[in-house]
Formats: structure tokens, sequence, C-alpha cells
């Protein structure tokens, strides 16, 4: 016919009745199951679009009869039709509007996120590297609540050259509505890279610590590295640190508020924080790293690092929660039972200790003399 058209066979006056035979017995065969395939691309269609079409736990039901595996079919709704996420990251976006937390970095779409959970808490307490003119410490008591307190360190820079407004009176300024919440923001004026001022200065007056830390000081990878080791044992169990604006430790060589300082991608922790960060993650994972390193540490409190995780310009590290689960373990339980390697018993973290205790010195270079 038309549709095989194509391999009709030339026959010569010299072939034999026996070649004759075999060849039409190839082109009737090759005919045959050159339309059986048809017939299968045919079923199969059929079968996707009734699939397509039918109801999704009718298909579930009725695959699970004939495999273990059953297809799994996408969701009929896209995910983002859950308006609820959404909904508190624009809440977020629409408070800092004022400050470049939502226009130019976008931290909405991490915070919308994350924070909530904390918004029920009634002795929430919040503290906040970075205070400037107040913004933020304002937004700050419009999100959570007039329940909320509001601590903020402020600084001037390098060699406190900058001045900044204290946030308590630009809360006042701002309004008769906002100042209901202005005896909320209480401000420390502190240098960040001062581990010893931060333990004078500002923890032993918040014996309780905070429930949300937020790093929004100079953005010195240094600093946030001395920031983050001075206060974490101060966050509460369940809490969240975040270390925003880490953009500079990709910057080979920069100045931000008069501190000149040299970073990048492939510099050695600290000077590169993320690299530090990644550190930590041994801390959280030291009871698969040999049998003598359950306590193994690189700063104080250390071993509440529940979790570490990164997100677009920032990173955020959570305290492991107090109780206990089902199994009447805590946090700190796991892991039982684990299956060991080979050479578990062998495993050592002395040169990595060593390493970063070495590389550690450099951080003397950024503390006050």
């Amino acid at each position: 016919n038309g549709r095989n058209s194509e391999w009709r066979v030339a026959l010569s006056p010299k072939m034999s009745t026996h070649h004759l035979g075999g060849r039409r017995s190839f082109v009737a065969g090759f005919t045959i199951g050159m339309g059986v395939m048809h017939l299968m691309h045919t079923l199969l269609t059929l079968t996707h679009v009734t699939l397509h079409n039918c109801d999704e736990e009718r298909f579930r039901s009725t695959a699970l009869r004939f495999g273990p595996r059953p297809l799994r079919l996408p969701p009929k709704e896209p995910l983002e039709k859950d308006n609820s996420v959404l909904d508190e990251i624009i809440k977020f976006q629409q408070l800092f509007q004022s400050t470049d937390k939502t226009f130019r970095h976008g931290y909405h779409w991490f915070y919308g996120r994350h924070l909530p959970r904390y918004r029920s808490k009634e002795d929430l307490a919040i503290l906040e590297i970075g205070g400037r003119g107040g913004d933020s410490a304002i937004a700050w008591t419009k999100y959570f609540g007039h329940h909320a307190k509001i601590d903020m360190i402020t600084y001037g820079g390098k060699g406190d050259k900058l001045k900044f407004e204290n946030p308590t009176v630009g809360c006042r300024r701002d309004g008769a509505q906002s100042a209901i919440g202005c005896g909320q923001i209480h401000t420390f004026y502190c240098d960040q890279s001062d581990a010893k001022k931060l333990e004078a200065d500002v923890v032993t007056h918040r014996p309780d610590g905070w429930d949300i830390v937020i790093d929004d000081g100079s953005h010195v990878p240094a600093h946030n590295v001395i920031s983050f080791e001075a206060l974490w044992k101060n966050l509460r169990p369940g809490g969240i640190y975040v270390v925003e604006d880490i953009e500079t430790s990709y910057y080979q060589d920069s100045v931000v508020y008069g501190y000149e300082y040299k970073a990048g991608i492939l510099a050695d922790p600290p000077l590169n924080a993320l690299s530090r960060f990644r550190q930590y993650v041994d801390v959280i994972n030291r009871g698969y790293i040999g049998p003598d390193e359950p306590q193994f540490s690189l700063f104080e409190g250390d071993h509440g690092i529940m979790e570490i995780g990164y997100a677009r310009n920032l990173i955020f590290i959570r305290k492991k929660l107090a109780g206990i689960d089902d199994d009447g373990n805590h946090y700190g339980s796991y892991p039982i039972g684990m299956v060991k390697s080979r050479g578990y018993r062998s495993m050592s973290t002395v040169e990595a200790h060593r390493v970063f205790k070495h590389q550690s010195k450099v951080l003397d270079e950024w503390r006050p003399k």
C-alpha cells in the first residue's frame, strides 16, 4: 500500500523461487511488525490520556493492585496556590519596606517563612546587631507586637567615627502609634568585635538570653565570627541566629564602615565567614567521627547547634530544642546504635582541631587592642 510503498522490492529475472519466497516473507513480516508497533503506540497514547484525565485517588488505588510502586501524579494545584506562606512573606515585606532587608536583599522571602512561629511566644526577646537610625527596631515592634522585647546594638564603625541615631529616640519620633512600643526597645552602644564588652555590657543585662539574634552590623566577616561565638551560648533553646550580608565574604579587597579587610571565595576561614560556619557542621556530626569525639568542640556552647543553613546572602543557625521525643531521648542522645565503619576506632579529629585553632589566631587582629 501507499504507507509501505518505499519498501517495494525490485526482483531480478535471475532470482530463484527460493529467493522470491524469502523476500516476500521478509516484506510481509516487516509490514506486520510495523502495524503492531503502530497499534502499541495508539494504545499507549490512549492510556496516557486516560490516566491524565482520571481521578487521581482512583488511579492510585488501582495501581496499588498491580505493583508496589504506584506512579506519582503531579499535584492538581501548584504549591504556590496556598497563599498562607506568601501572605507572611508579603507582611514582612510591607512592615520592613523602609529597610534594605526587603528592597535591596529580598530577605522577606526568608524571614516570612522562618519567623512567624515565634510570634505567639509570650516572652519573646530579640537582639539585632546594627541599629543605625532605628527603622528596623520599629518594624520589629510592629511585626511581633508590643509584648516582644527588642534589643539593638549600634556602633560607629572603625574608630567609632560614624554616629548613628539611637533607635529608641527614632522610635519616639515615629509618631504616637509607634511610640506605644518605644518602651520595648533598648539600645546598647557596643563594638561587636569586642567579645569582652559584649559579655559585660550586653549579655550580663540579659541573663535569660534571646529567641532571635540577627547580625546586621559591620558586615566584616571576622566580626561575624567573633559576635556569633560570643553570643551563641545566650540564644534560647529553639532559637535562631541569622547572619545577614555575607556577600562581604566574597570580596577580595574591600572596605565597609571604615574597616579595610581582605576575604574572597578561596580565603581561609575565618576571613571567609561562610567557610568558618561550614566548619561548625563537624560539631553537629561529632557523634559520627570517631569513638573519642563526643566532646569535640570548637567554641563554648557549640554542642547546642542543631542546624546550619545557607540562604541568599545570609546564614542561619538553629539551637537544639529542649525536651524529649516519643522514645524518651533528647536531641543530644543521638546517634543510637550507629553502624560504624572499619576504621572508626582509628578516626581522630586532633589535626582538624589544631587547624581550627591556628586559623582562629587571625581573629586577634580584629579584636580591640
